[in-house]
């Protein structure tokens, strides 16, 4: 399936935190362009195009659908993600293999794990550039659980794109990356889970073992997923 219509990226409010590093900069801006292509081709067994990527300083061409995430570490504020409302319902459509067209919670939910996954995989990318970020600390469960799903999802992608035949410390860096914003997430808002969850998502973590050959990594996750039987 092809998704043709332009997701359009907008950078706001964005402060920068480290020195050299510009939200305008081409690294910064292309990850999230990168991420768009590499999550939508994850999903769809079909050839995704990218269109023309630009870079607006306000929000006045905002319109559609609009998802904010928060950012903290190196560059910290919102990013703004704007799509139209027609290739939000295809994607919703796509993603839950079914038509949908009204906004619902079914609708708002997809588009919302798609953002976030986009968002995780361009941290992942800007990881190994070297710019740290992170999406802000989640307010319930449901927040909880969708930042796990994107950095499982950058774990495994991370494994997809850099097999283990080469690019060895690539991969390695990046799954390294995503495993301590995994525990830095489940030591600090494990509390928000009731008992169902923390063993849900428990065992993703001890499932994600298979996703590295590194002994150190598969250990953390273990010794993460214990922590949250207790």
């Amino acid at each position: 399936m092809l998704i043709s219509d332009n997701l359009y990226k907008y950078f706001n409010e964005l402060i920068i935190k480290k020195v050299g590093i510009n939200m305008f900069d081409l690294d910064v801006v292309n990850a999230f362009s990168k991420g768009t292509v590499i999550i939508l081709k994850s999903y769809f067994n079909s050839k995704v195009l990218k269109g023309d990527v630009r870079i607006y300083r306000n929000a006045n061409h905002v319109g559609g659908v609009i998802v904010f995430i928060g950012i903290t570490g190196d560059l910290s504020g919102r990013l703004m993600f704007n799509m139209s409302k027609s290739t939000a319902f295809k994607l919703a459509s796509a993603l839950n293999s079914e038509s949908i067209t009204i906004i619902d919670d079914i609708f708002v939910s997809t588009i919302k794990e798609f953002v976030n996954m986009v968002a995780g995989s361009a941290i992942n990318d800007l990881y190994t550039k070297h710019i740290d970020l992170d999406m802000t600390p989640p307010k319930d469960a449901a927040e909880f659980i969708m930042q796990l799903n994107t950095l499982r999802a950058a774990f495994k992608n991370a494994r997809d794109q850099y097999p283990y035949l080469g690019n060895q410390v690539t991969r390695r860096t990046l799954q390294t990356g995503v495993a301590n914003k995994i525990v830095k997430l489940c030591k600090g808002y494990a509390k928000l889970l009731n008992a169902d969850e923390k063993k849900f998502c428990a065992t993703s973590l001890n499932g994600m073992r298979k996703d590295t050959d590194d002994d150190y990594l598969q250990s953390l996750l273990e010794l993460t997923a214990n922590s949250l039987r207790k």
